[in-house]
């Protein structure tokens, strides 16, 4: 019989005087198998109940005589059951198979894969982290960490996680925005000095520059990826160098470059004398 039919057969007992007021003159005797004698009103109760109750009245005759009545013997039956049924810490030194039992009993999955988490909706460009997640599983349970728990830690740390990207993300695009900010002044700043410098020659000069540092002879790609990721390209005294090697280079042929291939050509023996130039800019 189950609690439920059990609390309610006695709460129909419980309702009739009598019952209440012979419960401590009732039982108390031995069967002929040594077993206790219940009382007739016990006849409701199933078999786990009578049992209890038998044991209570073979260990202490006097048991019922010191009870209030039936809601008493009930009442302490049931807290009794379920303070049965609640599993037990085994002892530090127990053997595996013991703290397993213990870890099931308290809701751990059979294994890590046992476990459901619900994946956090992440804000655009945050990747959801599956190294983590399997190494949390292990970890949650190995130490016992039952689902209950371990959705809920799993659950605040993607939040903790999410909170802290949002954070860098703010952080990271006020740093662009300052670095923007900061290259744009670099170029005007720039801009003023060399046109006081070369005054109306400023166009034609900075044409020049570029030149160089698009030609190839002079400066490779990967060097101008460094030039323009280091800001140099904005630098006065930069673009007046360019400046300087593109008149040195084109004035009388000065260092044998073909001009008849539009400054493209391979140069000759003489061209040898820039020869460290191009390694300085990544040649």
């Amino acid at each position: 019989m189950a609690e439920s039919e059990v609390k309610t057969e006695a709460s129909s007992l419980l309702e009739t005087k009598s019952t209440e007021t012979s419960v401590a003159s009732e039982g108390g005797s031995k069967t002929s198998d040594g077993k206790a004698s219940l009382p007739g009103w016990a006849g409701g109760f199933d078999n786990e109940a009578k049992e209890d109750l038998s044991r209570r009245i073979a260990a202490d005759p006097e048991f019922l005589k010191n009870t209030k009545g039936l809601s008493d013997v009930y009442r302490d039956w049931v807290q009794k059951s379920e303070l049965a049924k609640r599993p037990t810490v085994p002892d530090k030194s127990a053997p595996k198979e013991e703290w397993d039992r213990y870890y099931k009993a308290i809701g751990r999955p059979e294994s890590p894969d046992g476990y459901a988490f619900e994946k956090p909706v992440l804000p655009e460009g945050m990747v959801y982290d599956e190294a983590f997640e399997k190494w949390f599983r292990s970890q949650a349970h190995e130490v016992g960490i039952p689902q209950n728990q371990a959705s809920a830690l799993f659950a605040q740390y993607s939040a903790a996680q999410i909170s802290a990207f949002n954070g860098g993300a703010k952080a990271r695009a006020e740093s662009a925005e300052k670095a923007k900010a900061e290259r744009l002044h670099a170029r005007q700043a720039g801009e003023t000095q060399l046109r006081a410098d070369w005054g109306t020659k400023y166009d034609d000069n900075l044409s020049a520059a570029a030149d160089i540092l698009k030609d190839n002879r002079f400066v490779s790609e990967q060097g101008r990826q460094k030039i323009y990721a280091a800001g140099l390209d904005n630098e006065p005294w930069f673009l007046k160098l360019a400046q300087i090697v593109h008149a040195a280079t084109s004035a009388d042929n000065t260092l044998g470059v073909d001009r008849s291939t539009g400054g493209k050509g391979e140069p000759d023996k003489a061209g040898l004398q820039y020869s460290g130039m191009n390694k300085r800019y990544g040649q």
